[in-house]
């Protein structure tokens, strides 16, 4: 009985002590139940870039942000608060909060609005400029970027790394991975939704080794020399400064993707070519003439003169029309000699169908449209046209469309507002076509090219006002008692406008572009000149052969106002777009020292890189609440490939991340 009595007992001793425990840990997880931990991060609304020294404060608790913008505040008793966030260049923002768990409150902060105001107007220079970025030289913490060479090239900086790490990489992990490489961290960069770093290596260690030993790190996305920035793809053809037209059509940026079309065949519709141009010969196939032949069955079955097709025009009547055209094409690029074509290399099928006087007839035209599409063209340029409609052209020119054939046609010279009523207007008008309207230096329609709503884009003809200069240059020649001579000179038309936008298709089917998609591809890119969208006097708008090959409406360049700091910039201004003559009115500068800059963010990836524009206003201005100042300025394409090495206004060398 003894036994029994103590036996219970002692169970309920045990059976006390546990419930006395549940107890306690009950109570003790009420208690913890009671508080919270509230955490996020801070950014710029126009970048979505972190705002390092920003103070988030909660009740009586408070951090500050971190360089990636980060603030943690724990052990908050769940209760209601007022949430707030200050930092001295953007909005304070305040909101009421409720805590009952553990959050996170993530915000973007707005510039502090300033009261002067700077309005101006802003140049785009489809050119390199002779000053670029660095990567130490960013927005906010955005900066200069570039695509890549290899290591073999020598183009880095010797003892320095650029490493991108992913999204999840703890500090801690970051830290030991530095000391065991020696690394001293030189700068960074924040993304969107990474970390970029620069380091220097110490003497004893080798480049290759720790950029193989850090790609191979599952933490890391990638890593790579500090590569520089190198000039663009501008050709050493001794005349290619004359060639303002491939300046305006973006040709310099759109080398930087593609310089040739070897693949590809473009059929030059004309008076013939000067077989033995040195600027051509390398580019020509062998082509035929159609110019006094037989007409004794239909156009499809043409019948050639012969294989040769020997522009025969005198230099008294002008020179080589078909030759001319042909150069805008396809004159040899970077060769040192001459002018550089849209396409550096390509091949020019010349099929002579205009006599020597330039005047031809339509059954010569529609039977060189069939040869040309039986012979490989994957383009025809048509620099000519008639005042009415052909149906015996029009039937070719279907042809050449059902076969997937590019047909691009100069819309005429007569100054017409209907692609109809004028000089050289058909086939031009034909729905198959891509019909080409001339434009001047200055990008406004010539005098004398045709417009109308059948008008599908513009492109560079020339607009002479007494300097020869504005006119287009490209190969040309003669002929003169059996003999040819090669030269260069400088002519204007829809016909130097219509070879433009060949070459320019030539690119798009050399990258892969479908035949079906070149015309949209081409007018959906180009830039708007008049009204938005299609406009009577401009087609879609002005040939944008790099946007065509990015497959990409080029925007508006960004403006704003920013104040230097080291090699940083830091906003001190709204962002805005510049209107689409380049003028701009910034409303909201800080009362500080500012510069001016311009900003054409091509990739719409936040960060000033290769393939962008850029540039300033080169004064510093010092802004005065409620004052007015203007300040004109011009922006350049950035590249990364030649050889000179550039500068951006004295702030910093060039040093390239990813």
């Amino acid at each position: 009985m003894f036994f029994k009595k103590s036996f219970l007992l002692i169970i309920i001793i045990f059976a006390s002590i546990f419930i006395l425990t549940a107890c306690s840990s009950s109570d003790n997880s009420a208690e913890n139940s009671n508080f919270s931990n509230v955490k996020g991060r801070i950014t710029t609304s126009e970048f979505n870039s972190p705002i390092e020294g920003a103070v988030v404060a909660i009740g009586d608790k408070s951090d500050i942000t971190d360089v990636e913008g980060n603030y943690i505040i724990k052990e908050l008793k769940n209760d209601n608060y007022i949430w707030s966030v200050k930092s001295p260049d953007y909005q304070d923002f305040s909101m009421d909060i409720r805590i009952g768990e553990d959050l996170i409150i993530d915000k973007s902060l707005n510039i502090k609005s300033g009261t002067a105001s700077i309005s101006g107007e802003l140049s785009l220079f489809n050119k390199t400029s002779s000053e670029v970025l660095a990567d130490s030289f960013k927005i906010e913490s955005y900066s200069a970027t570039a695509d890549l060479n290899s290591i073999g090239s020598k183009k880095y900086i010797e003892n320095e790394i650029i490493v991108k790490y992913r999204d999840n990489l703890s500090a801690q992990l970051k830290n030991n991975v530095e000391n065991k490489k020696s690394l001293q961290q030189l700068s960074s960069l924040s993304t969107r939704r990474s970390k970029i770093y620069k380091y220097k290596l110490s003497a004893d260690k080798d480049l290759a080794s720790v950029i193989d030993y850090y790609n191979k790190l599952p933490e890391v996305e990638w890593a790579e020399p500090n590569y520089l920035v190198y000039k663009t793809a501008v050709p050493s053809d001794t005349r290619y400064s004359e060639q303002w037209g491939n300046v305006n059509i973006n040709l310099e940026a759109a080398w930087d993707k593609r310089t040739e079309s070897r693949s590809i065949t473009a059929a030059v519709i004309d008076t013939g070519i000067i077989p033995d141009h040195p600027d051509l010969k390398d580019n020509l196939l062998q082509g035929a003439d159609f110019v006094g032949g037989n007409q004794i069955d239909s156009p499809e079955n043409y019948n050639m003169t012969d294989n040769d097709p020997t522009d025969e025009t005198t230099k008294s009547n002008y020179g080589s029309h078909g030759t001319h055209v042909s150069g805008i094409i396809g004159a040899v690029g970077n060769n040192r000699l001459g002018t550089a074509g849209v396409n550096w290399k390509v091949n020019l099928l010349p099929v002579r169908v205009l006599g020597s006087t330039g005047y031809g007839e339509n059954w010569d035209v529609a039977e060189g449209i069939y040869y040309a599409v039986d012979r490989g063209a994957d383009v025809i340029n048509l620099s000519l046209g008639a005042p009415s409609a052909s149906s015996l052209v029009h039937a070719a020119v279907k042809y050449a469309d059902n076969a997937g054939v590019i047909v691009v046609a100069a819309a005429g010279n007569g100054g017409s507002d209907q692609i109809g009523d004028g000089e050289m207007i058909y086939p031009a008008r034909y729905e198959e076509t891509i019909a080409v309207g001339a434009l001047g230096v200055d990008n406004r329609p010539a005098d004398y090219s045709n417009y109308g709503p059948d008008l599908d884009i513009s492109a560079p003809g020339g607009n002479y006002r007494g300097i020869q200069e504005e006119l287009i240059l490209s190969t040309w020649g003669y002929y003169d008692n059996g003999r040819t001579y090669s030269g260069y000179t400088y002519m204007q038309g829809t016909s130097m406008a219509a070879p433009y936008v060949s070459g320019a298709a030539a690119l798009l089917l050399a990258d892969g572009v479908s035949p079906s998609k070149v015309k949209a591809r081409l007018t959906s890119t180009a830039v708007d000149l008049g009204d938005l969208g299609k406009d009577d006097y401009y087609g879609h708008g002005l040939l944008d052969v790099y946007g065509a090959l990015l497959n990409k409406k080029l925007e508006n360049p960004y403006v704003f106002a920013a104040s230097v700091e080291g090699d940083n910039l830091y906003l001190k201004s709204e962002l805005i777009r510049a209107d689409a003559d380049g003028s701009f009115q910034l409303n909201q500068v800080l009362a500080e020292d500012v510069f001016v800059y311009g900003w054409r963010d091509v990739n719409e990836n936040g960060s000033i890189d290769a393939g962008d524009y850029f540039g300033r206003y080169d004064n510093l201005i010092t802004a005065v609440d409620n004052s007015s100042y203007s300040a004109d300025f011009e922006i350049y394409y950035l590249s990364d490939s030649s050889d000179t090495r550039l500068t951006v206004n004295g702030i910093a060398e060039i040093e390239n991340i990813r």
